[in-house]
């Protein structure tokens, strides 16, 4: 043979891997996945099929026999000498290229005298004077042609000897503090020999950046026509060679990302992450090693931050050198900057489209997949209604007191209480079995006690494994956590939290202290937002009762993005030491006169009696203008007429 490629010409899907060794399909046997792997030893083609066929039954099926994998040297002639030279430009070895294409090395003895190796020399890379006067961009290529193709064209290149897989560590020191740009050769062993490069200088550096060509090599992108000019636009991020052909594999997490590394068998998980409005990205970081199935304890990072960056890659560095930590550490903080910042796509939604309103699953309370909220003040049952509708979900129960609409099949409810422990909700839902004559009720119940933006995680899981399509939150504030009034970073991360779960809830809150501005209404407590962002409210009102074991309350709808408001809607619980029942009533508004809006009020005053314009002033307070507005309302609704004396009555029995 005159050089290992004229054997390769005779296998078939010839692949060249590290270390000058190709791999193909062995010709010995019925090979559908290459294991005969192919290799030089000075004058020797070495052959080695991983199936066991012997290297004679190889060179047989390929017509020759074990004397052709001898290289005939007389046939190749040198048509290349590369000079190795030292800092001062004295020469210490010469990488020799043959036609057909081989490499071989050699230096001079004291004689000067050509030895063909390079043993006790020391190894530098191409053009070491040039390089380390250089203050300009410095291309790193394989080999020595590729180099001298970039020299003509007037730019500063080097490369290491030996090609693919024979890169130095101790190399990177003649590239510190240098602008890098890697060049690889367009195949695995390139990319395999440049990464190696690459993760020798990082940190040493300058600036490291890469140029990807589809082109063989840069030789080739000149000889197509490529413009050196163009180059820096083509320059990349080094990240795109770290990863090139081995992509991150990244799936998005409820507060995060789950990013693993397939070749190193790396999981890094990021949760929590907040972007802050100085532009810090924060977040949870975790190490998990595959290989060895060892977890590192979870902490706090600051992917914004170059300093943080460097700690932990030096950190790491030292408990697990044989890892390239800067080059994961970076692309882990380039991702997460890009994915957080990235937001949602544009959707082009069209009214032609198949558009359904709103859903119910329970009519007119719960709109599907939105937050509802009701407040109201302490001892007005919020908790015992809560588990009512809890009852008409799961069942689900059709011919419910309380003539709500349940859903057609049973959803999956849990309550998640932030008050009380599970076997009080459990005694208080045993107590409505009894009363309402039902059988034994099952109750998914969670004992919280960190804000739910904290314990995302945990309930994610939870609520999947029981397949949860509804939550009840009792209470807002607790859940929330911080200070209510102030705190809008946390009310926005529980909305974004609950937003995150993909379930429908129904928000159990407080009243506010203070009415409005018209000093009727009062509203939940704490930031106004919390009425930005539920879509559904509603307001639980208790009557004044003498006796403690019947409690009349009443439901107004305050306000709703998607729906008209519903009427009032009124129930009575009767409590007893084993049992409790509820009806549905017809609301009194006059025990709730202060909680409905004006014409309820007026029409309420009218039922007894007709009145005057001042008598309406007095009892309503409010000022001329706004009673005749009122009035005028009702008139033109057909509500009320003024009588002969001035005073203004109801017509016939008709309300509003």
């Amino acid at each position: 043979m005159k050089n290992i490629g004229q054997f390769l010409t005779l296998l078939q899907k010839v692949k060249r891997l590290l270390n000058n060794e190709y791999q193909a399909l062995c010709p010995a046997h019925a090979d559908k996945v290459p294991s005969l792997h192919i290799t030089q030893d000075q004058n020797h083609i070495l052959i080695n099929c991983k199936a066991g066929c012997s290297p004679e039954s190889i060179v047989a099926k390929l017509g020759l026999c074990m004397s052709d994998l001898f290289i005939n040297e007389e046939t190749s002639k040198i048509i290349a000498e590369y000079n190795y030279t030292d800092e001062e430009g004295k020469l210490l070895f010469q990488v020799v290229r043959y036609s057909p294409k081989s490499f071989k090395q050699r230096h001079k003895d004291n004689k000067g005298e050509w030895l063909w190796n390079v043993k006790g020399i020391r190894p530098v890379i191409y053009h070491l004077p040039e390089i380390l006067k250089a203050d300009e961009t410095i291309y790193f290529v394989e080999g020595e042609a590729d180099v001298d193709a970039l020299r003509k064209q007037k730019l500063c290149a080097t490369t290491s000897p030996g090609g693919a897989n024979k890169w130095k560590a101790e190399y990177a020191s003649y590239l510190a503090g240098k602008r890098v740009v890697i060049i690889p050769d367009n195949d695995n062993a390139g990319y395999e020999y440049a990464k190696q490069v690459c993760y020798s200088l990082i940190g040493k550096v300058k600036e490291l950046k890469c140029i990807l060509l589809k082109e063989k090599d840069i030789s080739d992108w000149l000889d197509q026509g490529g413009d050196i000019t163009t180059l820096p636009s083509l320059e990349q991020d080094i990240s795109a060679l770290l990863y090139q052909g081995q992509p991150i594999e990244i799936t998005e997490t409820i507060t995060g990302f789950r990013f693993r590394w397939a070749k190193e068998k790396l999981i890094i998980n990021v949760s929590r992450i907040r972007s802050h409005t100085d532009g810090r990205i924060i977040g949870n970081i975790q190490l998990i090693f595959e290989a060895t199935n060892q977890e590192e304890p979870t902490f706090s990072f600051n992917f914004s931050s170059s300093q943080t960056r460097k700690q932990l890659t030096n950190s790491l560095n030292e408990k697990y050198p044989e890892w390239q930590w800067q080059g994961i550490i970076d692309e882990l903080c380039r991702q997460v900057r890009k994915l957080t910042l990235a937001g949602e796509p544009i959707q082009e939604l069209w009214t032609s489209a198949d558009v359904k309103p709103p859903e119910y699953l329970l009519d007119p309370i719960l709109i599907k997949d939105l937050p509802t909220i009701i407040f109201g003040e302490k001892g007005v049952t919020k908790s015992n209604l809560a588990l009512v509708f809890y009852i008409i979900l799961t069942l689900p129960w059709y011919d419910n007191p309380l003539e709500l609409g349940a859903p057609n099949r049973s959803i999956q409810t849990v309550i998640l209480d932030w008050e009380l422990p599970g076997n009080i909700a459990q005694w208080n839902l045993k107590k409505l079995q009894y009363g309402l004559d039902l059988p034994p009720l099952a109750l998914y119940h969670r004992r919280c006690r960190t804000p739910l933006a904290d314990d995302i995680e945990a309930l994610q899981k939870f609520l999947a494994e029981i397949k949860a399509e509804v939550v009840i939150i009792d209470s807002l504030g607790r859940a929330v956590g911080g200070e209510l009034l102030k705190d809008t970073e946390n009310i926005n991360r529980f909305f974004d939290s609950l937003d995150k779960l993909k379930v429908t809830s129904l928000i159990l809150a407080q009243t506010s202290k203070e009415r409005d501005v018209k000093g009727k209404n009062k509203h939940i407590y704490g930031s106004t937002f919390f009425e930005y962002y539920a879509r559904n409210i509603f307001e639980l009102c208790k009557a004044e009762s003498m006796d403690e074991d019947e409690v009349s309350v009443a439901l107004f709808h305050r306000s709703s993005n998607l729906t008209k408001l519903q009427k009032p809607m009124g129930f009575h619980f009767n409590f007893n030491e084993s049992k409790t029942i509820i009806q549905r009533e017809v609301v009194s508004y006059t025990e709730f006169l202060a909680k409905v809006n004006r014409q309820f009020q007026l029409i309420e005053l009218l039922k007894r009696t007709p009145l005057t314009i001042d008598e309406i002033m007095g009892a309503l307070e409010i000022k001329q203008g706004n009673a005749y507005m009122t009035l005028k309302r009702l008139k033109d609704k057909g509500k009320i007429i003024k009588l002969e004396d001035g005073r203004w009555g109801l017509i016939g029995a008709k309300l509003l």
